[in-house]
């Protein structure tokens, strides 16, 4: 699908540089999909598409890396799950885009999205990780939040309801 971002879809066996860059900062894997960050901040993607996860506004397969959000430079940082991403910009603001079959985005919804949404209003988050169908985040007072995917109890809220918008994770505020 375009995942080794070489412009092809064809398998390499040995390591391939990407467009001969060398100022990639940060990198997460989805599946069949990949999205960087550059050390000017600006965001990347290429791969499988079919949900949007990669975030241009469109279902297009890519080989090669298109950047993210219209030319923003102030990301951060970037995880990828099986088909969404979730990425935080330096305001402290969270974007995701990608598949919502299950609120994995944290909209609120269970809608997909092709564009960077941003999740909530909140501008106090310092870290985000995306499992396949679910994503966990922390806020700068130390709290854990939840949502997504839920069947088998990973949201850790002793439920296994799916969750579409964050939830906080037992009250504590000690997470790092």
């Amino acid at each position: 699908y375009g995942q080794l971002g070489d412009g092809t879809t064809v398998g390499k066996s040995s390591p391939v540089q990407i467009d001969g860059s060398t100022d990639w900062a940060r990198v997460s894997c989805g599946e069949y999909y990949t999205v960087a960050m550059k050390t000017n901040g600006s965001l990347w993607a290429w791969g499988y598409n079919n949900s949007g996860q990669l975030g241009d506004g469109t279902t297009t397969n890519r080989s090669s890396p298109i950047q993210i959000g219209g030319g923003s430079t102030d990301w951060v940082s970037v995880s990828c799950g099986g088909s969404h991403t979730v990425a935080l910009k330096s305001n402290g603001s969270l974007w995701a885009w990608g598949a919502n079959w299950y609120g994995q985005l944290g909209d609120g919804t269970t809608v997909g999205k092709s564009s960077p949404v941003q999740i909530g209003i909140s501008t106090d988050w310092v870290s985000v990780s995306c499992g396949e169908r679910h994503t966990v985040a922390i806020k700068s007072n130390g709290s854990l939040w939840v949502w997504g995917y839920n069947y088998y109890g990973q949201l850790g809220d002793g439920t296994t309801t799916n969750r579409s918008s964050p939830i906080q994770i037992d009250g504590s505020t000690d997470w790092a």
